[in-house]
């Protein structure tokens, strides 16, 4: 179970990674999604397992895998409309789904596909 980003006491973001091994009862830290605290992508991100891999998006419309070796993040898509407080789901054919959210510019009511290998459609 990957836990990813959250809000401080003080309303800031962050954006570490926590990784619960359900057999073996122990958490350990993973790779924080690039950005930085402060930068609000780890402000309500959306997170999905895909194929066994970690995906995530923010709210600059990047969508990110953790490359194999779980060391780095990898920037695998661009969202045609930005979002925040979206979510993201596994889809057919090894595709991503982008669904509901806000964005400041944009229809963040259409569903849209992203494949990780970046191309993506946009659909209702």
């Amino acid at each position: 179970m990957y836990v990813v980003g959250g809000l401080t006491e003080k309303k800031g973001s962050v954006t570490r990674v926590d990784i619960y091994d359900p057999e073996s009862g122990k958490w350990s830290q993973g790779v924080d999604l690039p950005g930085g605290s402060g930068s609000h992508v780890g402000f309500a991100p959306a997170v999905c397992v895909l194929n066994g891999r970690l995906y995530a998006s923010g709210n600059n419309g990047k969508v990110l895998r953790l490359d194999e070796k779980q060391k780095k993040w990898e920037h695998v898509a661009t969202q045609a409309v930005q979002r925040f407080v979206h979510r993201i789901v596994p889809g057919p054919r090894g595709q991503i789904l982008v669904v509901g959210g806000s964005a400041r510019e944009g229809d963040a009511r259409a569903v849209e596909v992203i494949t990780p290998a970046g191309k993506r459609t946009a659909g209702k």
